[in-house]
């Protein structure tokens, strides 16, 4: 499996600003609020992946445990919605096994001082494991969607910076690649 998923992410994970500009954007529960969408997650289960990706604010560390296989080389953002940061991927995680506490990606955003700032997490299925045509995993109550750019079935996870747009939207309005090298 690995070896067939590295080029799909790594050639597709770049037009997840273009895919998620469509109606994937919105939150995945039609008329939920941000609001209502953080509160069908249990404040204990996103409690626990802060927990499990607290020393993943060190970028060293992530990469260490496995995230940054394949890595963004430029940082995700629309000009209108904001950013999704760089994506480190553990492709160790991409098998279809959704384990709240070991998100498949981690998001950064990148900082005036060079550095890289842990802002979320994504999930995600591979269409490999689950085909566009199955019926769409669900994590957290929140029901994932396609993501050609993903290559699988994706859900957002902002544990890290507060994002106004919904916990699980796609975008952080908050989140910039400005100050990406």
């Amino acid at each position: 499996m690995r070896h067939h998923v590295l080029p799909l992410i790594a050639a597709t994970l770049t037009l997840a600003a273009c895919d998620a500009v469509g109606p994937a954007s919105a939150p995945s529960k039609a008329g939920s609020s941000p609001d209502t969408q953080a509160s069908a997650a249990t404040p204990s289960a996103l409690s626990a992946v802060r927990r499990a990706t607290a020393a993943y604010h060190r970028v060293d560390e992530a990469v260490a445990d496995g995230w940054g296989a394949v890595v963004i080389s430029e940082c995700v953002a629309h000009p209108e919605l904001g950013g999704m940061g760089h994506h480190y991927v553990n492709l160790g995680l991409m098998d279809g096994e959704l384990d709240p506490v070991q998100p498949e990606v981690l998001l950064y955003e990148p900082t005036k001082n060079g550095r890289l700032q842990l802002v979320g997490v994504e999930y995600v299925v591979p269409f490999g494991v689950v085909p566009e045509t199955g019926p769409a995993p669900e994590l957290f109550g929140q029901t994932f969607h396609p993501s050609a750019g993903a290559g699988g079935w994706a859900l957002h996870a902002w544990v890290w910076r507060h994002n106004p747009a919904g916990l699980f939207a796609d975008f952080n309005p908050t989140v910039s690649c400005d100050d990406a090298s």
